[in-house]
Formats: structure tokens, C-alpha cells, sequence
């Protein structure tokens, strides 16, 4: 259920014995963003990546967490870049690369090295 506010119109009764009543329920959802207390990169044992490639990596965090707000960052951006999701796109180089995911509020973060091939 999204955050905001919800009304809902319930009748109850109307038998024999019990006139109908018509009650208005209003009631206001509101989002808790649940904390990042565990943050490391899903990957999976994948270290090698190839010049030219593209690549998502996810994140493994505690429950309920959404991790929306992570920081995704490489070392050197002359070797490519990563997006807000976390997907890396490497250009025509070879080398090692870290790759960094860090939460602001918590300031937990994780590295995994990437090597590149041609």
C-alpha cells in the first residue's frame, strides 16, 4: 500500500434485529523507511569483467530495507562508470577497478575489486 490517506464507506447490520448504520473509516498510511543496518554488493563470485561490457550488480541488505538511497561508485572513471542502479559500463581498458556501494544515512559501505580483460 502506498503512503496516503484512504477512505472507505462500511455499512454493517440491516438484519431483522439490527438497523443498518453507515460509518465513514479514514485512515492514513504513512511510509517508514526501514534502516540499513547490512549492505554488501550481490556478486555472485563475479570479478572479471571485459572491456566494452555492461554488468548490473544488486545489493544484499537486511530486511525490509530498499536501499534506494545508496551511493554506487567506481575508483576510476577513466575505466567507465556506474550508474544510481548500479549497473557498470566499462570502456576500452584493462586493469583493476573497485567498485563502491555506500548508504549516506548509515555510512555502511561494501567494495568488491573487478579485474577487466580484454
Amino acid at each position: 500500500m502506498q503512503a496516503g490517506t484512504y477512505t472507505e464507506t462500511v455499512t454493517i447490520g440491516g438484519n431483522p434485529r439490527v438497523a443498518p448504520e453507515t460509518f465513514t473509516v479514514t485512515a492514513t498510511v504513512i511510509k517508514t523507511e526501514i534502516p540499513i543496518t547490512s549492505l554488501r554488493i550481490d556478486s555472485l563470485a563475479i570479478t572479471t569483467m571485459a572491456r566494452g561490457q555492461k554488468l548490473s550488480f544488486g545489493l544484499l541488505l537486511n530486511e525490509g530495507a530498499t536501499g534506494e538511497n545508496v551511493i554506487w561508485a567506481i575508483s576510476d572513471s577513466s575505466f567507465g562508470f556506474v550508474d544510481n542502479t548500479g549497473e557498470v559500463t566499462i570502456y576500452d581498458r584493462t586493469g583493476n577497478l573497485r567498485l563502491t556501494a555506500t548508504d549516506p544515512v548509515s555510512g555502511l559501505s561494501h567494495s568488491i575489486m573487478l579485474r577487466i580483460v580484454s
